[in-house]
């Protein structure tokens, strides 16, 4: 069973849409002289009107903003790299690198010189030449400790040597 097909024109009888009586003046309507010099003003062929008119190179995108934007990081100069404020993700990434390795390199070499401090003998039985040089390494290392034992007894103001 099929229901009665709706009516295909709406209206809304409560509320007439008749023109409001006396608010004031009307709108004028356009003569044909204001028509005609409309019609004159656009040009269809250029896509502008002739009050606003502007050369086709500054209605267009700047070809090179966008290739710029379209090349690798890698192929980008310096300066460009350095004039936008906000990191990319590959900038930020290779800074953590970085950040990172440099933190790893600094343990790695402090590792090594203690361990050349702590094995001080056994390097000058296994390389004799360099028994100068570790001698004066360790003496380094040594007056190194004496002073920061100094520095921290001060400002602990303990006045007892251990």
């Amino acid at each position: 069973m099929r229901r009665g097909q709706p009516d295909p024109v709406e209206t809304q009888a409560e509320m007439p849409l008749d023109q409001p009586a006396g608010r004031g003046r009307a709108k004028p309507t356009p003569d044909a002289d204001d028509l005609h010099e409309a019609r004159d003003a656009f040009d269809v062929h250029q896509g502008s009107t002739r009050h606003a008119e502007g050369t086709r190179r500054d209605l267009l995108p700047d070809i090179e903003e966008i290739n710029s934007t379209l090349r690798a990081t890698g192929d980008r100069a310096a300066s460009e790299a350095d004039a936008s404020d906000v990191d990319t993700v590959d900038t930020a990434l290779r800074r953590r690198r970085g950040t990172r390795l440099g933190f790893a390199l600094s343990l790695m070499v402090a590792a090594a010189l203690t361990w050349a401090y702590v094995n001080a003998g056994l390097l000058t039985d296994w390389l004799p030449q360099a028994e100068p040089v570790i001698a004066r390494f360790v003496g380094l290392v040594d007056a190194a400790r004496i002073w920061l034992d100094g520095v921290v007894q001060g400002l602990l103001g303990d006045d007892r040597q251990l």
